[in-house]
């Protein structure tokens, strides 16, 4: 495994567990998904806030009181709602994804970051992430997303490829 590499600090957080590490402080946060202990993850340094949050089937418990400031934010666009509803996939997938413990959708993504970003005047950038492969586009996920938060002039939206790492769309 990675953590047998004698380079990599690896860690096991649990909810609401805030851990300083060669200058960044890492917290976790508890987020809607059908694994066992899913977590966001808000990650500071030198007075730079970025959350990380994929994975996340529902907003509706999700606390967002202490993301205010945020600079950067990484956050789950899964799927189009129409695409996932009339593609190939069977019923109770869709119904997983779907889902409160499934993924976000575009739509739901969108608000979430209108929320956020309302408390985050300083926000710079949004990266969209964890698009499906067949039930989504980086076309469909950032058109609806920005509709969905609204006008963000000073904001730089980009997408996470869903085949390439580290390149963005």
């Amino acid at each position: 495994s990675g953590c047998d590499l004698p380079h990599i600090d690896c860690r096991t957080l649990k909810y609401d567990e805030t851990i300083t590490h060669e200058g960044f402080q890492v917290s976790t946060l508890k987020i809607s998904h059908d694994t066992k202990e899913p977590c966001a993850f808000l990650v500071e340094t030198g007075g730079v806030r970025s959350l990380f949050l994929t994975d996340i089937g529902t907003t509706e418990d999700f606390d967002t009181t202490a993301l205010a400031d945020l600079d950067y934010l990484f956050i789950e666009a899964n799927h189009d709602e129409t695409m996932l509803r009339t593609g190939r996939y069977p019923a109770f997938l869709k119904n997983r994804i779907s889902g409160s413990g499934g993924h976000l959708n575009n739509r739901e993504c969108g608000l979430l970051v209108k929320t956020l970003a309302r408390q985050s005047p300083n926000l710079q950038a949004i990266m969209l992430a964890h698009l499906s492969r067949d039930n989504n586009t980086p076309e469909f996920a950032l058109a609806t997303a920005r509709e969905c938060a609204g006008v963000l002039p000073a904001v730089q939206w980009s997408v996470a490829s869903q085949f390439e790492p580290r390149r963005c769309i």
